[in-house]
């Protein structure tokens, strides 16, 4: 595993044994996540490619992303309660700056954001804050100018902080800033603008394709200004991202009338694709393989999707191992279990181990952290894996 400058600079700087000023404030001992089992790691339920970096103390991380070349090169807030995640930048000074600067950005904001009476939340936005002053020289040379724009926009209210507000989003974005989280706030914020919200949508996907809900409220804009093909490519687009990465809480797209069981389905994108009756194997902006699994997917009852998908990818990677990619057999095990989930928990661990094997087998640079996610599951639930 290589880590990146950023993250190696937090460890060297002993950073971590500093709390924080912001929602996430409980750093992890990095050598603690070495332990048998580490305690920050929800094996099963957290991505075995997810390393636990910065908690809120309710159940929730900050986490970087190990890629198949072994770096830690994206950082991302996992939800313990339903296992969600959204992107927070490339480097961990952009996420640190989003925690503190979230409750400033227009639109309804996160839930469990601090409250304006925390006694760190001035320093936080001062910059006087460790994390802060560090996150602010690492993420980009124009966070200082925004931390000031920041901390200025507390003294502010009615027209005038609402105009502070859009402008500190503008300024992250145009610095590339926890870009995407960013753009999920601003869709949040302009539910009834279309076009905005396919300008938003459309950036979000194209710097993270792997994101169902920029594609869903991208196939909403493209639906709702009169391009139905666009809208169905978009939506299969949605219904190859994992189940965990829609945001369906916060974002569910608004006037999408669907039948009972649609309703209870993981997958909004492959509920709306059925109700229009759309021919998957004639959109030509998917994958073969997409296009299969999409198609699986829409034939099957929604009661059975989750199976059917665990039973796909399974047998997808080792069709990819057996034809030498094994950074793509990684990929497709690893959306065995966690593309829509997969029950019981105890699935979870024959899921790992074989994840831990095929990497060190095929020489991808999750094989290390694979192996402490299946150590984790087999130490926790004794029994089970």
């Amino acid at each position: 595993m290589t880590l990146s400058s950023d993250l190696i600079d937090w460890i060297d700087q002993a950073l971590w044994r500093h709390t924080g000023c912001g929602e996430f404030h409980e750093a992890v001992d990095p050598a603690s996540l070495m332990d048998d089992p580490a305690d920050a790691i929800w094996p099963g339920l957290m991505p075995p490619d997810f390393l636990p970096l910065i908690g809120n103390g309710r159940g929730d991380w900050i986490c970087g992303r190990v890629s198949a070349a072994g770096t830690v090169d994206r950082f991302v807030h996992w939800y313990h309660g339903g296992g969600d995640w959204i992107p927070w930048g490339n480097h961990l000074g952009e996420a640190v700056l989003f925690d503190v600067w979230c409750p400033l950005l227009p639109g309804p904001g996160r839930r469990h954001a601090i409250e304006p009476d925390d006694p760190r939340a001035g320093a936080c936005l001062s910059g006087d804050h460790p994390w802060v002053r560090w996150a602010a020289d690492t993420a980009h040379p124009g966070a200082r100018e925004l931390m000031q724009h920041a901390l200025a926009q507390t003294s502010l209210s009615g027209n005038e902080k609402v105009t502070a507000s859009l402008g500190l989003a503008d300024g992250m974005i145009r610095h590339g800033i926890a870009e995407v989280a960013v753009r999920c706030e601003m869709i949040q914020n302009h539910r009834d603008d279309w076009p905005l919200i396919g300008k938003h949508a459309s950036a979000a996907a194209q710097t993270d394709p792997d994101l169902a809900w920029a594609w869903e409220w991208l196939a909403m804009s493209h639906d709702r200004l009169g391009q139905p093909a666009s809208a169905a490519n978009c939506f299969a687009k949605a219904a190859c991202c994992s189940a965990f990465t829609d945001q369906a809480v916060r974002m569910r797209p608004p006037g999408i009338e669907l039948g009972d069981a649609e309703n209870q389905a993981v997958k909004l994108s492959v509920a709306w694709l059925r109700q229009q009756h759309v021919r998957v194997d004639e959109l030509a902006e998917i994958s073969s393989i997409q296009q299969r699994y999409v198609s699986m997917l829409v034939q099957t009852d929604p009661s059975h999707w989750q199976q059917s998908a665990h039973d796909f990818w399974l047998e997808a990677a080792e069709g990819s191992e057996k034809g030498g990619n094994g950074t793509e057999a990684v990929n497709c095990l690893i959306r065995s279990g966690w593309d829509l989930g997969i029950q019981p928990l105890s699935v979870y661990g024959d899921v790992l181990n074989r994840l831990a094997e095929m990497a060190d087998r095929v020489g991808d640079g999750r094989a290390r952290l694979c192996q402490i996610h299946a150590d984790c599951f087999r130490q926790r639930y004794q029994g089970l894996g």
